[in-house]
């Protein structure tokens, strides 16, 4: 069976959370499982919605506010994002990338007393231990650096813009799939490992795409496919507006002798036939 997200129940929803009701329901359903996934991979991998596009530096007190740096949404490469980190730090600052080591370094230029630097300003991400801002994407693994002087901050990890590596797929809730996050586990019925080029559609099928067979404690009438796709937190992806389709493969029951002894399994006393 293919679901497009082009035929949702809302034509103004968004296509990486959607419905679609199937015209001529499937009876007598067993068992079902998603054996490709065509996705564009455009999720920004810095955006106001992820809560990744803000960088704060303060006096080294913190009365005040020395840079309030705002990232516009998109996908960037390195340089990109690098260059426009500069424009918004200078002429007070500057922000390097060591080529060898994969490191940043963000540094005064004209400033010349100690200063902070805020990876999450807002406070938004508190609960979370890893992924909380853009500092986290530039390599920072602490929320905030104090005492910063002339020769100014390397970073603590590389630096890393591409965004999640994968994605979990829903189905109607089902649980073949469980990831264990940090206050709740996120279920689906597959992973999509994200290894394609940005701004392409990734064909995931045995490949790159995990999947398992969800079974039916007892057939049923198989009317609406409900499909959300979750970053590792749980949280659904950017509202996209870009087209998602996907094939699931159905089992059904089609003689009547094998839908009784399904439908029976429901009555049976575990350790008798």
């Amino acid at each position: 069976m293919n679901i497009d997200s082009r035929f949702k129940v809302n034509p103004d929803g968004a296509d990486s959370d959607f419905a679609v009701n199937l015209l001529t329901p499937i009876k007598n359903v067993t068992k079902v499982r998603v054996a490709s996934v065509e996705f564009p991979n455009i999720p920004y991998s810095i955006s106001e919605y992820l809560g990744n596009n803000k960088l704060q530096l303060q006096s080294n007190d913190g009365a005040s506010i020395l840079k309030n740096i705002v990232v516009p949404d998109g996908n960037y490469t390195s340089e990109e994002l690098l260059n426009y980190l500069n424009r918004e730090l200078q002429p007070e600052f500057a922000i390097s990338l060591d080529s060898i080591t994969g490191k940043i370094r963000i540094f005064p230029l004209t400033y010349s007393s100690l200063f902070r630097i805020v990876i999450d300003p807002e406070g938004r991400f508190d609960s979370r231990d890893t992924d909380y801002g853009l500092g986290y994407n530039l390599g920072f693994r602490r929320r905030a650096y104090n005492d910063i002087g002339s020769t100014g901050v390397v970073t603590d990890s590389v630096m890393n813009i591409v965004g999640f590596n994968y994605y979990i797929l829903q189905i109607n809730g089902y649980d073949t799939l469980q990831s264990p996050a940090t206050s709740e586990t996120v279920i689906g019925m597959a992973k999509m490992i994200m290894d394609g080029d940005r701004f392409a559609v990734i064909f995931e099928d045995g490949r790159n795409l995990l999947s398992y067979v969800y079974e039916f404690y007892q057939p049923i009438d198989f009317k609406r496919v409900e499909v959300k796709i979750l970053d590792p937190f749980g949280n659904p992806v950017y509202p996209m507006r870009e087209t998602i389709s996907l094939t699931l493969e159905v089992t059904a029951i089609m003689q009547s002798y094998l839908y009784e002894k399904q439908r029976s399994r429901m009555f049976e006393i575990p350790g008798q036939n």
